[in-house]
């Protein structure tokens, strides 16, 4: 367990990378970004239709390129296109437990399945609202069984499960890949509304959705029962102006894109009452902290569309401005923010 957050505690910038371009370390338009324990760094270079890797290291090594102080190019892979390991609009990255790497390949309307040097593995789907297939899907998120897709044009969240063959009750879509449920209805409480943009899981199995034009965020079970939410239009605390991608960190917090509103807020989920230092939100929802403002200083945003944790850093997609930025949990001295800033959450189902 980690210690309550420190009144004083924040994230303060560490350091940032990326120009607009098509060069190694630019990016055009960038979305969706993915970081691993061993600090490689994928990010979805939307428009220039490619994944670019990064090595996070005080020490470039041989092969490798130095962007900043800290930051090394690796690689990238992808062209426009429909075949196999070309891209059209990806918008989101994510990696399962054995490290390999997905993509949202929103444009195509499928995901593509790749090793963690890029090597490509395999695709499913195409455009349509059957199973398997998709409307622009965006969000990735995996627990320790089935991997979920937020189907954003579909309004609706799909669930698979990787493993061959597939288990009785499932539905075979392409080799390794089975269809094992949906939900979501358009503008209902029980379901994703409008557009569903980010799903992330916490070790409980909790889903946490990212509903972004009705702005809230929908907790549901992994078979798709809604358990709570939080958020309206606003931009007070736990309130959002289009919450786009979003991430849950190994400790269960919740990070959340407040893309309109130029800001991150990270979110504790916690039976009641909040801990000190905390601000209530709804029931079970506390906010930890908030940071970021319109700009392209350093600590600014022009538009933050995605946000991925590793240790106590947590690397924000700038998308307007072209750029990653990093920042570090600081507490202030004497203070028991800790790594995460928290405690242990969890989260009542009703």
């Amino acid at each position: 367990m980690i210690g309550i957050p420190s009144v004083g505690a924040e994230y303060v910038f560490s350091k940032k990378w990326g120009t607009v371009g098509s060069g190694n370390g630019q990016f055009k338009f960038p979305q969706g970004i993915a970081v691993d324990s061993s600090g490689r760094v994928y990010v979805a270079d939307t428009s220039n239709n490619r994944v670019q890797l990064f090595k996070l290291a005080t020490s470039c090594p041989s092969g490798t390129t130095q962007i900043v102080s800290g930051v090394c190019f690796v690689k990238a892979w992808g062209t426009f296109g429909s075949g196999n390991g070309q891209f059209n609009i990806p918008t989101q990255v994510a990696l399962d437990s054995s490290g390999r790497v997905y993509i949202a390949d929103s444009g195509n309307n499928r995901i593509q399945v790749f090793r963690g040097d890029g090597l490509f593995i395999k695709s499913w789907g195409a455009l349509g609202s059957g199973n398997g297939q998709f409307n622009n899907p965006h969000g990735i998120a995996f627990d320790n069984r089935f991997m979920y897709v937020a189907d954003s044009g579909n309004d609706r969240i799909q669930k698979f499960q990787l493993i061959n063959p597939c288990p009785v009750g499932t539905t075979q879509i392409i080799s390794g890949v089975c269809y094992v449920t949906k939900w979501g209805t358009l503008n209902t409480v029980n379901g994703p509304s409008s557009f569903p943009a980010d799903v992330g899981v916490n070790s409980s199995g909790i889903l946490y959705v990212t509903d972004a034009e009705s702005n809230r965020v929908q907790p549901f079970t992994s078979t798709g029962i809604a358990i709570n939410e939080w958020g309206s239009l606003g931009s007070g605390d736990g309130q959002f102006d289009v919450p786009f991608h979003m991430t849950v960190d190994s400790f269960g917090y919740v990070y959340v894109s407040d893309f309109s509103n130029f800001r991150i807020q990270k979110f504790l989920l916690t039976p009641n009452p909040c801990p000190s230092g905390t601000t209530q939100i709804s029931f079970q929802v506390c906010l930890i902290t908030k940071w970021g403002e319109h700009g392209s200083a350093d600590g600014q945003f022009n538009a933050p569309i995605d946000v991925a944790v590793s240790s106590s850093h947590v690397y924000v997609v700038d998308i307007w401005n072209n750029r990653i930025q990093e920042f570090f949990w600081k507490t202030p001295v004497g203070g028991t923010g800790g790594a995460g800033g928290g405690v242990s959450p969890n989260i009542a189902v009703k």
